[in-house]
């Protein structure tokens, strides 16, 4: 059961974030390369869907609402997921005028 259900999780966030977990980690690896270089050119050659992100992450915290029935794992989860869809955003935020201008 513990391998179909992260089987399912990988799966479902593949799909909305539009990405594989592997793939955005290595595309994040490379965004921190290129930003510690001041890579311009490459860090606008990434594909990094952060609204499809930040859309799986909102998912992701749905479903927790759902499924996690103690209150203080519930926040404690929830505010994780909050930071990481703050993160995501901030980063969507700084990198959207480079990629337009």
């Amino acid at each position: 059961m513990v391998v179909f259900k992260r089987q399912w999780i990988l799966r479902d966030f593949k799909k909305g974030a539009g990405m594989p977990v592997e793939q955005w980690l290595e595309a994040l690896r490379t965004l921190r390369t290129a930003i510690s270089a001041r890579d311009a050119s490459r860090i606008n050659s990434l594909y990094l869907p952060f609204d499809n992100l930040i859309a799986q992450y909102i998912h992701m915290m749905e479903m927790l609402s759902d499924y996690e029935k103690d209150p203080a794992k519930l926040s404690t989860g929830k505010k994780a997921i909050e930071k990481w869809i703050d993160d995501a955003e901030a980063l969507r935020d700084v990198l959207s005028p480079l990629r337009s201008g």
